[in-house]
């Protein structure tokens, strides 16, 4: 695998900005050294950060920064690089704030209020995104974000969701973006938009297209490996992920049963519309634990199609093999969905048939099911464990 390109700490006040480059912190902890206050003079704290044009007023903004950790439980952005559709929280993540009472906020409610003309569009400034690497202190470029995305509609472009911290109750954005199909952004373009100049000589040309038209061209990078590896399919050491995974898992360890209950609610956690879901006793699924239906459509003229389910509870890192796999796949009748829901992973044979075959299975790995459920705020500890408590209880 290739490495990301990178840039130290000394090459930041030139460099320009590459999609998937990492860009380092200085030799020290102080903040000084922090990466992209010197690549774009912005602040070196925070969520957002906007940068004013050099002869702006205040609130006149040439580009806005938003970094993410990626991390933060309670506000699960996410990129999903198969679509450019790049989700961010706004920054009143704390309780004892109204809504428009951080600026950032105050931000995304002016620029999803302006998207629809070419007018609007002209006062919007580029969000320039970055995430935190796992394990390292610096930054990595994801790419230049407009406010909205093509597959979404107006009313979910920017949404108020509540959120609540021991009695208090509070209010976040939830903002969508697309990034825009430019893989590099040059130290000229940057300029330009110190300068004033929202679409200059340098300015790429899906940024163009976007404030000219609002037409979106979006970095898609679509999947083109037959199948995920097990590194791929499991949380990575130490993360939130794998606390997540084991806590489900031991939940259900004296009744599988109902981990078969809950692979069927995962089923609508995962966004999929479920017009009838049973599931299945033991003595009669020969390989499927769960049967439903899927409406397939806009809500007035749906279409409906089958689904069978297998769920797997497997200590992490137990591989599910082709008998098992087999199974399922040979229980499916014609224009009938399979899918597969387990705590582990699917081997390298059994997922490789699935795929080479054209068998219409959805796999659901460990990962996926950890980041389903953080990204319903189910990430913490306690939150998991009361819900699972409530909706699954295990008789001891």
């Amino acid at each position: 695998m290739p490495l990301s390109k990178r840039f130290t700490s000394d090459e930041l006040r030139y460099a320009d900005l590459v999609v998937d480059a990492i860009y380092e912190w200085g030799p020290t902890s102080s903040f000084a050294d922090e990466p992209l206050k010197k690549l774009l003079s912005c602040s070196n704290t925070g969520g957002f950060r906007p940068k004013k044009k050099r002869q702006g007023r205040t609130g006149d903004y040439a580009y806005v920064v938003l970094y993410s950790t990626v991390a933060e439980l309670d506000w699960p952005d996410n990129l999903d690089g198969a679509t450019g559709l790049f989700t961010y929280y706004g920054d009143n993540r704390r309780a004892g704030h109204e809504l428009h009472e951080a600026r950032g906020n105050q931000l995304l409610r002016s620029c999803y209020g302006n998207i629809g003309h070419r007018e609007g569009r002209s006062t919007i400034p580029p969000f320039l995104v970055f995430t935190k690497l796992p394990y390292e202190a610096h930054a990595r470029f994801r790419g230049l974000a407009v406010p909205g995305h093509p597959s979404k509609s107006p009313a979910e472009q920017l949404v108020a969701i509540w959120k609540s911290s021991g009695e208090d109750r509070f209010q976040n954005y939830k903002a969508l973006f697309t990034i825009l199909a430019i893989p590099v952004i040059e130290r000229e373009f940057i300029d330009e938009l110190l300068d004033g100049k929202q679409i200059g000589n340098h300015a790429p040309e899906a940024w163009r297209v976007w404030v000219e038209e609002g037409k979106y061209r979006a970095l898609e990078a679509p999947q083109t490996r037959i199948h995920r590896s097990r590194n791929e399919q499991l949380p990575k050491s130490g993360s939130i992920q794998e606390q997540v995974l084991m806590l489900l898992w031991k939940h259900f360890e004296t009744d599988w049963r109902a981990f078969e209950h809950f692979s069927a609610r995962l089923v609508r956690l995962m966004g999929f519309k479920v017009s009838d879901m049973t599931v299945i006793g033991r003595s009669r699924d020969g390989g499927v634990d769960a049967i439903g239906r899927l409406a397939l459509g806009h809500g007035v003229d749906d279409i409906e199609v089958d689904f069978a389910l297998q769920a797997k509870r497997y200590r992490p890192g137990r591989a599910i093999n082709v008998k098992e796999t087999s199974r399922l796949i040979s229980r499916l009748k014609y224009r009938q969905l399979g899918m597969v829901v387990t705590t582990s992973y699917v081997g390298p044979q059994a997922y490789n048939e699935i795929r080479a075959d054209g068998h219409p299975v959805i796999i659901v790995s460990g990962v996926d099911t950890a980041n389903i459920l953080i990204e319903q705020g189910l990430g913490k500890q306690e939150d998991l464990k009361g819900w699972l408590n409530a909706s699954f209880p295990i008789n001891s």
